[in-house]
């Protein structure tokens, strides 16, 4: 749970505070409390700084992937990845 919220923070400050219409697409693997969770305080966390969350896919400003690699991470651990929408 730690390393969800400690993720939910990283996230949150490196988007902009002053990008008051950007809008964000959340993708995430349903049916995994613990990243439904961390999805529903994102996404509190992204309304409170005027950032628009939209379902459209195709149409968007910033994405957020969170996904569990337990593999690939140890307990409590997280990586944030920068991409591109291409």
């Amino acid at each position: 749970m730690k390393r969800i919220l400690l993720l939910l923070t990283a996230v949150c400050c490196l988007l902009p505070g002053t990008a008051f219409t950007k809008s964000v697409f959340v993708l995430y693997e349903k049916g995994i409390p613990q990243i439904e969770y961390a999805v529903r305080k994102l996404m509190d966390a992204l309304i409170e700084r005027q950032y628009n969350i939209t379902d459209n896919k195709d149409n968007y400003d910033f994405l957020i992937r969170l996904a569990e690699h337990p593999a690939s991470l140890s307990s409590e651990a997280f990586s944030i990845t920068p991409g591109s929408k291409e």
